[in-house]
């Protein structure tokens, strides 16, 4: 029950912006992370998507849209969760 609404928080949460580099423009699109940063599921969680992330962009280098990754710690409640 706990993945299925950080599932459903991670994707309503998604919103995007324009960041400037000096080469040009791209894209940046902000996602955010709600997980219990205090059990080990979430840990596990918040940092496979980070490695994810992190492996995507090595191998994928030209893409000019970003994921930027904003975690927030539901201490395990629900209210919380729904709260961010």
């Amino acid at each position: 029950m706990e993945i299925l609404v950080i599932f459903i928080l991670l994707f309503s949460t998604i919103k995007s912006g324009i960041a400037y580099r000096n080469d040009g423009v791209f894209k940046e699109v902000k996602v955010g992370l709600v997980v219990n940063l205090g059990s080990i599921e979430g840990k596990i969680f918040k940092t496979s998507f980070s490695l994810a992330l992190s492996d995507f962009y090595r191998i994928n280098n030209g893409y000019e849209t970003r994921v930027a990754l904003s975690s927030r710690d539901s201490q395990g409640d629900l209210l919380i969760a729904l709260d961010a």
